[in-house]
């Protein structure tokens, strides 16, 4: 094969082996790696195999190193493979009610209401919201508070529930998780009051579209939690 990034001649690539994945189900794989062999007619063969070791990782982390570096938006506070953490200012987001329970709730369905700032992190396996006294993006010392929303947990999990999953989880990736979670729909309160507001969240909603803005005296601290305990586990 023939490949070249730039006007010089292109580099010549053979083919040297190829790594296969094995799975057994949706818990057990293995990887093997094949030398590949030219038969007496010129063809290409896959000799045998052996279980991939440290040093085949080590190659492939190499290849990695030398891939061209990525723009990451100003948003994004953080991100790895697979998971990623970004800062969504105050913003105004239409919201969806299913809410039998709360005839006063669902009064807000399909209606425009007033957004704290927020901190999302996903990963493969949640999806997590915080939300932010101040509109700015935070740092690692930042303090966080409870995200004023139904479906979400103390530890900031959101019960996904009719959440359409973006399929790539990457600093690429953030206004489709935040669309995502604003389409999805609202359906319970899943633990305590998670708001400093004095009265209920129909209140509290109905305040904010009043207000125009969603008033951070409002939001209840989250137990001294901070960007740095939700991002690296201290």
């Amino acid at each position: 094969m023939n490949a070249s990034l730039s006007e010089d001649a292109p580099t010549v690539y053979t083919l040297d082996s190829a790594v296969l994945l094995y799975r057994a189900g949706d818990t057990n794989s293995l990887a093997m790696r094949y030398d590949v062999r030219s038969d007496a007619a010129g063809a290409l063969r896959l000799a045998d195999g052996r279980f991939a070791s440290g040093s085949l990782v080590n190659e492939l982390l190499e290849l990695l190193d030398n891939a061209p570096l990525a723009y990451v938006p100003p948003n994004v506070i953080a991100h790895a493979r697979d998971a990623v953490a970004w800062y969504e200012p105050a913003a105004k987001q239409t919201m969806y009610f299913d809410a039998d329970r709360d005839r006063a709730v669902s009064t807000f369905d399909g209606k425009i209401i007033p957004q704290p700032p927020l901190v999302f992190i996903a990963t493969k396996r949640s999806l997590r919201v915080f939300a932010l006294q101040q509109d700015a993006r935070p740092d690692l010392t930042t303090p966080l508070c409870d995200a004023p929303y139904w479906n979400t947990y103390e530890s900031g999990v959101i019960c996904l529930g009719s959440m359409k999953i973006p399929a790539k989880i990457d600093p690429s990736a953030t206004a489709q998780w935040t669309r995502s979670f604003f389409r999805s729909s609202f359906t319970h309160l899943t633990t305590g009051k998670r708001w400093a507001h004095r009265g209920t969240y129909a209140e509290m909603l109905a305040d904010a579209v009043k207000l125009g803005h969603f008033d951070p005296a409002w939001l209840k601290p989250a137990c001294g939690t901070t960007i740095k305990s939700v991002i690296c586990g201290d």
